[in-house]
């Protein structure tokens, strides 16, 4: 899976891998260094979530690439403009 820019200021984002035995988890950032961040803390409450690495990766990468849509894209989809 590919990981969007960050949504703040457009920097590549950065995704890893910390701690040791049970107690890993990861952690996305923006590269940066505008203070973006999200952990896989908020994704063990997800309904798909097993808690395994891969699982929490996935769902992680999802909700750091989920963007709501902006006022321009939303009139410019309205309008069926294709530019």
């Amino acid at each position: 899976m590919i990981l969007k820019c960050c949504p703040f200021c457009g920097g590549e984002a950065i995704m890893k891998l910390y701690g040791t035995g049970i107690d890993r988890y990861y952690m996305i950032h923006c590269g940066n260094n505008c203070g973006a961040l999200m952990t896989d803390e908020g994704v063990k409450n997800h309904p798909e979530c097993d808690d395994s690495l891969e699982t929490k990766r996935i769902i992680l990468i999802n909700a750091w690439n989920k963007r709501t849509q902006t006022r321009y894209q939303m009139v410019k989809d309205s309008l069926n403009f294709n530019n």
